[in-house]
């Protein structure tokens, strides 16, 4: 029997490493997966919110989850880079998303911290009301929908 006929078995740590990158991808799609399903009631009539593992994009720009126009997946509108860790590293995320986004979309993050556990005064472990995913984003690509919204909320102030 050669060396190659034996089946190979894994070490412990290669066992440990291969569990942990399951893990890691699970968490990944279950990110994505929240992401678009929170960001579904808000895209209006003409626009759809598009995830990576639908499996409708090629080629270059391949985001988690984007909104697009309906049935045009390469013209994205908004690009969602989606991480769900114990840390997360915000500006490299969005540099990440920056580079891979297409022309003219607004690269988005959206991040969840791993632990939704805090201990409480008497150390004691409880759901962490403010663990709820965050996103980052440049102020530049913020500020015009801040004027949309105080507009939006100014007309409606004015409005009988």
């Amino acid at each position: 029997m050669g060396k190659h006929d034996r089946r190979y078995e894994q070490s412990d740590a290669e066992k440990k490493a291969s569990k942990k990158g399951s893990r890691s991808k699970a968490k990944g799609k279950h990110g994505e997966k929240t992401t678009a399903d929170l960001v579904e009631p808000f895209a209006p009539g003409g626009f759809e919110v598009i995830q990576r593992n639908q499996g409708k994009w090629t080629g270059k720009h391949r985001p988690e989850v984007a909104v697009c126009r309906e049935g045009n997946y390469h013209n994205q509108i908004v690009h969602f880079e989606c991480k769900w860790r114990k840390s997360i590293g915000w500006k490299k995320a969005l540099l990440q998303a920056e580079a891979d986004c297409a022309p003219y979309a607004m690269p988005v993050v959206v991040g969840k911290y791993d632990s939704d556990k805090v201990r409480d005064e008497l150390g004691r472990l409880r759901s962490d009301p403010v663990n709820a995913p965050m996103v980052f984003m440049r102020l530049s690509d913020w500020l015009p929908m801040l004027q949309v919204w105080l507009e939006k909320i100014e007309t409606e102030r004015l409005d009988p």
